[in-house]
């Protein structure tokens, strides 16, 4: 790569020379592979013994302190309930206000402006009700503790997830952790699809479970003013 040493306040941004005013952005992302002639147990042998661990202590804490674990899954592509009930509409509104009270408080500065970004104009909250769409959610004590909303891409065999959401108030249970287990478990026993792609951020979970980083690039140039 013919990149610039990039600027202090782009930390994953490169000039990239020969372009006007042209910035490349690296942004990490981790997805989860699974063996289609294998079983859960089978991919669970794989990862480390703490792994492991992390998910019996999840599931015990929370039986020990009376609160079910359950999964449930909801799709716009065949691939479980459907996505257009008035019982998967309340589960992805009881999703959506977990996510929404998580960014209220990363995005505390810009109070009901992001409120309104994230309800009416991202383009997750738009796209996932009806484009190959798929909502998941982990409930504990019948409350949903974490979520993922993403798409089944058949052509890539994967369900690529933009958004994963957790209640911090679950936070001892490794909500996370137990959301993307239960997923693995549930494509290995009722999809045809091979890969869960977590996209961005590099959570220790995602890779605890078997995850592997991959690197995706947005370049953006400025021509007098007009970014493309």
């Amino acid at each position: 790569r013919d990149l610039a040493v990039p600027r202090r306040h782009e930390p994953h941004a490169h000039r990239v020379r020969g372009l006007p005013r042209a910035v490349a952005k690296e942004t990490d992302n981790v997805a989860i592979a699974l063996d289609r002639a294998g079983t859960w147990e089978d991919h669970l042998a794989r990862l480390s013994a703490n792994a492991r661990h992390n998910l019996r202590r999840g599931t015990a804490r929370a039986a020990a302190d009376g609160l079910a674990v359950a999964f449930d899954v909801r799709s716009s592509c065949g691939l479980g309930e459907p996505l257009d009930t008035p019982s998967a509409r309340r589960m992805l509104r009881e999703a959506r206000a977990v996510y929404l009270r998580r960014q209220a408080g990363r995005y505390a500065h810009a109070g009901i402006r992001a409120s309104f970004y994230f309800r009416h104009l991202n383009y997750i909250s738009l796209s996932v009700p009806g484009d190959c769409g798929v909502l998941a959610v982990l409930r504990l004590g019948g409350r949903i503790a974490a979520s993922l909303e993403g798409y089944a891409n058949f052509r890539r065999g994967a369900l690529e997830v933009p958004r994963v959401s957790m209640d911090d108030a679950f936070a001892a249970y490794g909500p996370g952790r137990l959301l993307v287990a239960e997923c693995l478990k549930w494509m290995l026993s009722a999809t045809g699809l091979s890969t869960l792609d977590l996209c961005r951020g590099g959570e220790r979970y995602k890779y605890d479970l078997g995850g592997t980083r991959y690197v995706t690039r947005r370049m953006t140039c400025d021509f007098g003013g007009f970014a493309a």
